[in-house]
């Protein structure tokens, strides 16, 4: 099956040849080494898209639900059960960049687990790191500038 550059449209043979030529053309910024090939969705870590194909692209057959022990929730896949049964921990992750930028304790956030605060870092804080090789916009998500170029160049 063909691997195609999402930023330029070469074909390559292997993954592996395509991400080098990611790497060496576009920059190692760009890499979304993962791509489903039932639908072409692409992600950064393996165990996201074996999550995805079991969720998107599973059979009637596989109906197994993994349900929260303290609430009636389920889910599809282990790894979202275990980052749900977090938000039942009796800890608080708070925002030390809120606190710094003079908010009153009532104003600065607090989450449930350490990753969702890491991602309000991110997303409220961060810098931008995710510039389009096309046209220079920049976000501060991969995947926002991926959807841009698959788009529009």
């Amino acid at each position: 099956m063909a691997h195609v550059c999402h930023f330029c449209g070469s074909h390559f043979s292997t993954n592996y040849n395509m991400q080098r030529h990611m790497r060496s053309r576009h920059g190692a910024g760009c890499l979304v080494p993962y791509t489903c090939y039932n639908c072409d969705k692409t992600f950064t870590r393996k165990e996201y898209l074996i999550e995805h194909m079991t969720i998107a692209h599973r059979s009637s057959d596989q109906d197994e639900m993994f349900v929260c022990a303290k609430c009636p929730k389920q889910f599809l896949s282990k790894r979202r059960l275990r980052r749900h049964e977090k938000t039942h921990a009796n800890t608080e992750f708070y925002c030390d960049i809120c606190q710094e930028n003079g908010l009153s304790d009532m104003q600065v956030r607090s989450f449930k687990t350490k990753e969702y605060l890491d991602k309000h870092k991110r997303i409220t804080h961060g810098k931008v790191v995710f510039e389009c090789p096309h046209c220079g916009k920049t976000w501060k998500k991969r995947a926002n500038m991926i959807n841009h170029i698959k788009k529009n160049h």
